[in-house]
């Protein structure tokens, strides 16, 4: 029978030196450390956790609008202001616009009877429908390098603001919209013609300034 292998003394003491170097763990240094691992953990987690509600969410108790409303979004709005009160602020993170003109615009008084700020951050784009959201607020605010872009509306037969065979109906909703929002009606006047001078198919790009020099003439 052949003899089994053994390890030589001459291996055997620096492994055993070796492992004498290692200082033991204490159970409470162990359960600190388990501890600190999980906060970190939690904390990595809620960046990526969020309540979504529609066209919102709602993440480490900020209320973001991150796509297109549309005729459920009051519906959302107002279920997560019931689920989230504390909530004071909008912020536009992605906001492409609507689907639903009417549905939107109430959405905007809803915004202002909640008493919500708007606030577009430096990455967030307010865009067509999205920018009466952003009128909606009880305070309205931007970073540089937030973005806007305005164009006409268009309604279900294809007609356009500058169509002359339509009526003033749409019309008068957004200015009345505008002034129920704090404009005059010259103020009005003159954002409704603005924001409808590029047809519904091209788009007039504004950086801050320019929006902060249309928000800054009214209350």
């Amino acid at each position: 029978m052949l003899p089994r292998t053994l390890i030589p003394l001459a291996l055997c003491v620096p492994l055993a030196l070796i492992y004498l170097q290692v200082q033991p763990v204490s159970a409470a240094q162990q359960r600190e450390t388990e501890s600190a691992k999980k906060t970190h953990q939690h904390q990595s987690a809620a960046r990526y956790i969020a309540a979504k509600y529609g066209p919102f969410r709602v993440i480490c108790g900020r209320l973001e609008l991150i796509r297109e409303t549309d005729a459920m979004s009051p519906n959302w709005l107002k279920q997560v202001l019931a689920d989230h009160p504390n909530l004071d602020r909008l912020d536009i993170v992605e906001g492409p616009g609507t689907v639903d003109d009417i549905a939107n615009l109430q959405l905007g008084r809803m915004i202002r009877e909640a008493g919500l700020k708007t606030h577009v951050p430096s990455h967030g784009s307010a865009r067509s429908g999205a920018v009466e959201l952003f009128l909606a607020g009880k305070e309205r605010t931007m970073e540089s390098g937030a973005e806007f872009a305005v164009h006409s509306w268009r309604d279900d037969y294809g007609r356009q603001a500058g169509d002359p065979s339509l009526s003033g109906f749409r019309k008068d909703l957004y200015l009345d919209y505008y002034t129920d929002m704090g404009m005059s009606p010259r103020q009005a006047h003159a954002f409704y013609e603005m924001t409808n001078s590029p047809p519904h198919l091209s788009v007039r790009w504004m950086e801050a300034n320019e929006m902060e020099q249309w928000i800054s003439q009214y209350p």
